[in-house]
């Protein structure tokens, strides 16, 4: 009888052991470590790389977020003046209204955009480097 219930506690331990590595794994699934925009511009799914200051981020009914943002300065493709993408999944990225950031611009196949940590937004106080790249080897597009 010892022997059964020492063999039960081993095993329930065990169980909770991997079911804490299962969560564990999640929450490191959603960690990534974001790309030098040299990587980022030649990705096909890139629309455009720009900088640009948040206006607005409105939660919508499905989940999504949508954020809006004023461009000042755009690489890859021409811009309007004002960009809007949807956020929808867990490392999406969604800045707080009146920052300014380096936004990758990602094209959805559904004709939407979107952006995500993992693609290389990010705030422009960690963007120099990025910057500086796109500046001296990126051509500059039109922001109407």
């Amino acid at each position: 009888m010892r022997f059964l219930i020492i063999v039960l506690s081993v095993s329930l331990f065990l169980i909770g052991s991997l079911a804490l590595d299962v969560v564990n794994c999640q929450n490191v699934a959603a960690r990534c470590v974001s790309p030098p925009a040299k990587k980022t511009y030649s990705r096909k799914n890139v629309k455009a790389i720009f900088i640009g200051k948040v206006t607005a981020s409105e939660k919508q009914s499905n989940g999504a977020t949508s954020v809006t943002l004023t461009v000042s300065e755009s690489w890859k493709s021409d811009l309007p003046a004002e960009v809007t993408y949807l956020t929808k999944e867990v490392l999406s990225y969604a800045p707080p209204v009146g920052e300014e950031h380096l936004i990758v611009l990602l094209l959805e196949k559904d004709g939407t955009y979107s952006s995500n940590r993992c693609a290389g937004s990010k705030p422009i106080g960690r963007a120099k480097s990025d910057v500086e790249w796109l500046q001296q080897n990126a051509e500059a597009k039109k922001v109407n």
